[in-house]
């Protein structure tokens, strides 16, 4: 498996999603532009859980079952840690095209 930084690195488009009404819990879902299904952002040492050593900055392992095991659980304003999501994802990939769903999962901004 790619680790996280081949996979955005590889990746056009990146979206950002949040799992819960207080936008404290994130998903993010990469676009290759190759007509295949968007894929979630996942560490490539996964197999090894919460021992896992590929996880950015917020992003965190959970039993969770309402959400992804591997997800960004961050506090704060929903639209403060919504941009330090972004701000890492541009860190590793400037050309990344970072989009966000915190309005509604249906209505997608393209973040600056």
């Amino acid at each position: 498996m790619r680790t996280q930084q081949e996979q955005l690195n590889q990746a056009r488009r990146a979206y950002l999603l949040p799992l819960n009404t207080t936008w404290t819990r994130w998903a993010v879902y990469l676009d290759y532009a190759d007509g295949e299904e968007l894929q979630v952002l996942w560490p490539g040492d996964s197999h090894l859980g919460k021992q896992t050593k590929e996880l950015l900055p917020g992003q965190i392992w959970s039993k969770a079952e309402h959400c992804p095991a591997f997800h960004f659980h961050l506090t704060g304003c929903g639209y403060s840690k919504q941009n330090e999501i972004a701000s890492t994802l541009a860190h590793i990939n400037p050309d990344l095209q970072v989009f966000s769903g915190l309005q509604s999962g249906c209505q997608l901004h393209r973040e600056k």
